[in-house]
């Protein structure tokens, strides 16, 4: 179970300062020795092996006074060979931060010299702390992705996919820089899709001519340009129009085996290819055609040589059969060794031990690491890390438990599959409440199970005697003190980089580079506790906390609730009640919650950006600012210039926020947004304030803004100054309808009367009406998209009334609409009617009113993803809400939903528009569509959990449709993959769960029963909360049961207008 907050917060971003510990290099360049005098002074610096986006840092062991943080400091304090130009700035009261204006040139060993002497008074043989670092070693890979045509019918252009990945950070333009690719000698235009963390570059080799001839083209990168003596080429065969061949294979040993046969043709789809691709094995496989490939996935894990087949028989596009049989030796291995953590919590209730699971595959032991973060250093541990953070370790724990652990099954398991395996961390270590624990499986060549041809047999059955003592230990011995040459701010992760490391085999399970850097190393922090703890807050100062058994679930009463700020100083004390509950008053800002009853301790973090997500739930509205409510209307919607302004400002303060006589300040802009009357008020007549003003007749006319500040809240109106001819009738036309309909005659009626009353006989009269795409919303789904992006509808104009109105003023207009099939979901029907007097003149009035081309919608709200900008991972789940509903926004059920989802690629220059794009990706299913799936829909909703399963990114379409109705919804999104890029502090919390439950009614009275159904549970217990827009009304406890889960509450004047 997860510690949860509930509470309105910002993101907080950490940056992970990653420390190394050098030896000596293989070059021969040692580390510098330093004084040991100079910690009196200097608590930590940069050293070892960083990388070349590194800053370098020094920490101080006494704060510094009379500084400024964040700028710039005038002196050289730095002094760097080679040359490294950039500014050193104060980032707190103890630390000097050099950041150079660019990235560091890769392997180079820098020296660098601080003068200490010129921030303090030092003895002389301590002015200057002279210390060296090296950045790592750059390098360069290019993968091919395949060749894949622009239109389906047409094959004379194509463009080439790749990945270039790189060993340490690159800038973007500089990688754009060293990659060229030419056909024939002329360049060809390359576009890029970076990946966030400056090492993974997709590109797309834009705008290939394929011809009647054999063509080639050219792939060449120089590497100078990120630092690296290198250059490659590669050539890539063209085949001839007409040629239909295979012209590259790939096999793919995991995460899943499989083999993938570029074509130089797109297949035809229609085509049964079964028992034409094959292996020589006879091994059984599943066949996946995709545009310009087959994709060959065995039944059952292969290991050992065999060759791939691919029959003549296959076609492509143009039914055209392939030119000559294929046949390429291919070779399957066995998974490469490897670690995967079970679940994502962090809290280990004290059940049958301290047990932490995880997966394992070719390994027959693992070697674990425990650090503890002491009960006195969590608070400390909590200002720079979320709860599975690493930062700063050093300062806080030190490690407590390092082995090696064989891992042994009681029954036969096949080690070369991932098996499922746990410790007991209960035996290894003596789990202290209150403390942290960050557990680090790792493993070495020596615990591998992968064959290789090298393999050495005599050190296969030795797993434990290689390890030594911990006091031997060198990275032990880096947690005594704060060292010559370990970053003080790095975080737990140890690297020997002295050891032997080829980038190039950093894949290969066979070299020691596979096991080096610790780069399969899996880490989790947990802490035994048997404490829930969940806090909830709203927009003033009270927080509601609820403490509970994890075990039981049952409130825990008398515990000791201590809320703390940043600095760790105390802010609040108080104990829960019988139930669990209790309510603290903050005047200031939170940080960390502390609870505590007997032996056992729980931590919660309140800081922005620690609260779970509510982006799947429907908590829309007006946001109260800062508590309040308020309004400004004034007497008409038009003024000319030199008109008096009569407005009027309601305040709504039912928390009694602001105080007695508080200022309450008017003020009005010109449409130039220059002050032109300012008042104020400091009292109203039970919350309305008057405020009167006037303009000239030579103002200017648009649209004016007035404001109202109070109590640091604004709120705005906008005041429209119009020099305008009014109109002198008055003209209404009634549909008696919310909404327009295509199933039924819409007879409109139309009325019109002069201004002062009398009926507007046998006039003149017209009406026009205009058709334009709508958006397609409904009250009670304010957050979902009911909208198909993949659909246009161009506006459609035609005159529906000309003639003239009977001697009651009056007519009858009955609009002929048509619309074609495709509409993107609601459309708008504009009105313009006018009115003519006999001297010339009209008068002129709009309508709109929403037309439904469709008897029911369909509905669906993409979430928030984890990735960079909202991005949805792809190889995890993704829960979508669907809904379903009537035209006027009922809920209705629907019956198999039909889901598909779309690859999209990126747009070109020449597509037309965003709907083109889609549209034609949409249309062309044998190209792009990924997935298609069903769904059902009760009480109007259903839950669609959307996995890709697999590596995807970029840009994606899904669209949903409700074959009874013909509607359709469809948006674009983006997807990334968990592993792709993860960003530092990414560890912050995800998104509250998801509990359907249901209400016998809408509307309530006050006094009424909310009767309120939850689904079947055996057991368990829910926690109610009723909030309004600002604080947290009522909380209570609601045991669960296996059937009729339901309770009910009173309404009361405080829950006006509405609560959640």
């Amino acid at each position: 179970m997860k510690n949860k907050v509930l509470y309105g917060l910002l993101s907080v971003a950490l940056i992970i300062f990653i420390a190394f510990y050098l030896k000596q290099s293989k070059s021969g360049s040692p580390t510098k020795e330093i004084n040991p005098a100079f910690t009196n002074y200097i608590s930590a610096f940069s050293s070892g092996v960083i990388s070349n986006g590194s800053n370098i840092r020094i920490r101080l062991m006494e704060e510094q006074h009379d500084i400024e943080v964040d700028e710039e400091i005038d002196e050289t304090l730095f002094e760097f060979s080679p040359e490294i130009k950039g500014v050193a700035v104060w980032i707190d009261t103890r630390t000097i931060e050099f950041r150079p204006e660019s990235l560091l040139v890769s392997g180079k060993m820098y020296e660098a010299e601080f003068h200490l002497d010129k921030i303090m008074d030092v003895p002389d043989d301590l002015e200057t702390l002279a210390f060296n670092f090296q950045t790592m070693a750059q390098s360069l890979t290019v993968d091919f992705e395949g060749f894949k045509t622009y239109q389906i019918d047409d094959l004379t252009w194509q463009k080439m996919n790749g990945i270039l990945s790189t060993s340490d950070i690159a800038y973007d333009e500089n990688i754009e820089e060293l990659l060229h690719a030419t056909q024939n000698g002329i360049k060809l235009n390359i576009s890029w899709d970076h990946g966030g963390d400056g090492k993974y570059h997709h590109f797309t080799v834009d705008s290939i001519n394929r011809t009647e001839e054999l063509e080639q083209v050219l792939i060449h990168w120089e590497g100078t340009k990120i630092g690296l003596e290198k250059e490659g080429d590669k050539l890539f065969d063209i085949a001839p129009l007409g040629e239909f061949k295979v012209i590259d294979l790939r096999v793919n040993q995991q995460p899943t085996q499989f083999v993938k046969i570029f074509l130089s043709d797109p297949l035809n789809m229609e085509q049964d290819i079964e028992g034409l691709v094959y292996l020589k094995s006879g091994d059984p496989i599943k066949l996946v055609k995709e545009e310009n490939a087959i994709i060959i996935y065995p039944k059952k894990r292969q290991t050992g040589s065999t060759e791939v087949i691919v029959d003549k028989g296959i076609r492509n596009i143009m039914d055209y059969q392939l030119m000559e049989k294929f046949t390429e030796p291919i070779t399957f291995y066995n998974i490469k060794p490897a670690l995967s953590l079970m679940g994502n919590g962090v809290i280990l209730p004290s059940t049958n031990g301290l047990i932490f699971p995880f997966k394992a595959v070719n390994l027959k032991a693992v070697e674990v690491k425990i650090i503890k973060v002491y009960e006195d250093n969590v608070a400390q541990f909590l200002q720079v890390n979320q709860f599975d953070g690493n930062r700063e370790m050093k300062r806080v724990g030190r490690i407590v438990y390092k082995n090696d652990v064989a891992l042994r099954s009681d029954k036969p398991i096949d080690y070369g599959m991932w098996n499922n395996f746990s410790l007991d961390l209960s035996k290894m270590i003596l789990a202290e409440p209150g403390a942290i624990y960050r557990v680090q499986l790792d493993f070495k060549k020596s615990h591998s199970l992968y064959p290789c041809e090298d393999d050495d047999a005599g050190n296969q059955d030795d797993i434990i005697n290689s390890l030594k003592s911990m006091g031997d230990d060198p990275e032990e011995q880096m947690y005594e003190g704060p060292g010559n040459n370990w970053y003080y701010y790095g975080n737990d992760d140890y690297y020997d980089y002295s050891e032997p490391y080829n980038y190039n085999e950093r894949n290969n399970p066979c070299k020691s580079s596979y096991y080096a850097r610790s780069q399969h190393r899996v880490t989790r922090n947990v802490f035994a506790s048997d404490l829930g703890i969940i806090a909830k807050a709203g927009s003033g100062t009270d927080m509601t906390v609820a403490i509970t058994d994890i075990k039981t679930t049952e409130p825990i009463s008398g515990a000791e609730v201590e809320i703390y700020n940043f600095q760790n100083k105390l802010m609040a004390t108080k104990s829960t009640d019988a139930d669990g509950f209790t309510t603290i008053d903050l005047t200031k800002k939170p940080f960390l919650l502390v609870a505590k009853k007997d032996k056992q301790i729980g931590y919660l973090r309140l800081d922005d950006g620690s609260a779970l997500s509510l982006s799947m739930f429907d908590v829309g509205g007006q946001k109260n600012k800062k508590g309040i409510k308020g309004f400004i209307y004034g007497e008409r919607g038009v003024w000319r210039p030199g008109d008096s302004l009569y407005l009027e400002f309601i305040l709504e303060d039912k928390n009694d926020i602001i105080p007695e006589n508080h200022p309450v300040v008017f003020e009005l802009y010109t449409p130039e947004q220059q002050l032109y009357s300012r008042k104020v008020k400091t009292r109203g007549l039970e919350g309305f304030y008057d405020f009167r003003t006037a303009t000239n007749q030579e103002d200017p006319t648009g649209n004016w803004l007035a404001k109202v500040k109070v109590g640091g809240s604004t709120f705005s109106k906008t005041i429209k100054i119009e020099a305008i001819k009014p109109n002198r009738l008055k003209l209404i036309l009634d549909f008696h309808a919310d909404v327009l309909r295509n199933t039924e005659a819409n007879k409109g009626d139309l009325t019109v009367k002069w201004l002062h009353g009398a009926k507007a006989k046998n006039l003149k009269a017209d009406v026009e009406l205009s058709m334009r795409k709508g958006i397609t919303r409904f009250d009670n789904y304010v957050d979902f998209t009911f909208d198909d992006d993949a659909k246009s509808f161009r506006a459609e104009e035609n005159m529906v009334f000309e003639g003239n109105l009977d001697s009651e003023g009056k007519a009858i207009v009955y609009p002929d609409i048509n619309v074609r099939a495709n509409a993107p979901g609601m459309l708008k029907a504009y009105f313009k009617v006018r009115a003519f007097e006999r001297g010339g003149d009209f008068s002129i009035n709009s309508f709109s009113m929403p037309y439904s081309p469709y008897r029911g919608y369909v509905g669906l709200k993409i979430p928030e993803g984890k990735g960079w900008n909202g991005a949805l991972y792809s190889n995890e789940p993704n829960v979508i809400p669907i809904v379903t509903v009537n035209e006027h926004g009922k809920p209705v059920d629907r019956e198999n939903l039909k889901i598909e989802i779309f690859n999209v690629y990126w747009r070109w220059w020449w597509e037309h528009s965003d709907e083109d794009n889609l549209a034609q990706y949409v249309s062309n299913r044998n190209r792009n569509l990924l997935k298609t799936e069903y769904i059902s829909t009760k009480d109007g909703k259903a839950m669609y959990e959307m996995n890709l399963g697999g590596n995807y990114y970029g840009r994606k379409f899904i669209r949903i449709t409700d074959e009874i109705t013909g509607h359709s919804v469809g948006k674009a999104f983006y997807t990334t993959y968990k592993g792709w890029w993860s960003k530092p502090g990414s560890d912050n919390p995800g998104g509250a769960e998801m509990l359907s439950f249901s209400t016998d009614k809408t509307n309530y009275n006050v006094g009424d029963k909310v009767k309120v159904s939850l689904p079947d549970a055996k057991q368990g217990r829910a926690l109610v909360s009723i909030e309004s827009g600002s604080k947290v009304l009522e909380t209570f406890w609601v045991k669960l049961k296996e059937e009729d889960n339901t309770f009910d509450f009173k309404v009361t004047d405080e829950m006006a207008p509405n609560v959640y």
